[in-house]
């Protein structure tokens, strides 16, 4: 009888949800999978409560919106890539738009 008990025991955890989580959130390319499902989950259930959220003038306004604080995250990625740990936006927003000035 115990070696059915231990053989079960095995099998459970073998066929262990949380230990099929605990592997897969220890695979390094989930640390930007689970940010980016929560980004898409979010884009859909706004899109499905707000009428015309997906049409061609709202994502055109949207993204001008976003146009300087996409520009102030993309100098802090560098900075941050490059190996010099900065995070002082006002500096980096003062860089990019001038950065910005020039490419004009």
């Amino acid at each position: 009888m115990t070696q059915l008990n231990d053989g079960l025991l095995r099998l459970r955890y073998r066929w262990s949800f949380k230990k099929f989580l605990a592997e897969l959130l220890e695979k390094r390319w989930m640390d930007g999978i689970i940010p980016f499902g929560i980004m898409v989950c979010v884009i859909l259930v706004f899109g499905s409560q707000v009428e015309n959220y997906f049409s061609p003038g709202v994502l055109a306004m949207t993204a001008r919106q976003f146009g300087e604080p996409g520009f102030v995250a993309l100098a802090m990625a560098i900075t941050l890539i490059s190996g010099g740990i900065d995070l002082s936006v006002g500096g980096m927003y003062a860089i990019i738009n001038f950065l910005a000035l020039m490419l004009t």
